[in-house]
């Protein structure tokens, strides 16, 4: 994937030319979309969480679990005071999105160690979980989660 500048930063954000700063307050969409095309994502209902997402692309599908919270000091995208600095976030984000071809992306969500993870018993990363796992494994074009 390409690696975003301010310019991107700024197109995707639709700022208005005498922005100087960006007001993107916690809109990870632009972000999320640039990376590639969802077609899943969970995210959680509370002031602060996680977007899980799952991608389809060229190469196979992709997943990436973007944290946000509801203040600059716990929420990456809201830290941002430049549109470099927005740039730079999504670069980053797009880096760790994991990808695979599908089947292999099947068994990698069947065998991580999830209960390693933070969020494992969360009830949105088992439901992401799932829809991905039934997604991957049969093909389906839609599971109702985007």
């Amino acid at each position: 994937m390409m690696k975003w500048t301010c310019e991107d930063a700024k197109r995707a954000y639709r700022a208005k030319p005498h922005e100087v700063e960006p007001s993107c307050e916690s809109d990870y969409d632009p972000i999320i979309d640039s990376i590639g095309a969802p077609v899943i994502k969970v995210s959680d209902d509370e002031y602060q969480g996680d977007t899980r997402i799952l991608f389809q692309g060229a190469i196979g599908f992709g997943h990436l679990i973007i944290g946000w919270g509801s203040c600059s000091g716990c929420d990456a995208l809201q830290a941002c005071e430049s549109w470099q600095e927005i740039a730079d976030l999504r670069n980053r984000l797009d880096d760790a999105v994991i990808w695979l071809p599908q089947d292999q992306m099947l068994a990698w969500f069947r065998n991580h160690d999830w209960g390693g993870d933070w969020s494992a018993n969360d009830e949105k990363t088992i439901e992401y979980r799932k829809a991905c796992e039934l997604l991957l494994s049969h093909g389906c074009q839609y599971v109702g989660l985007i």
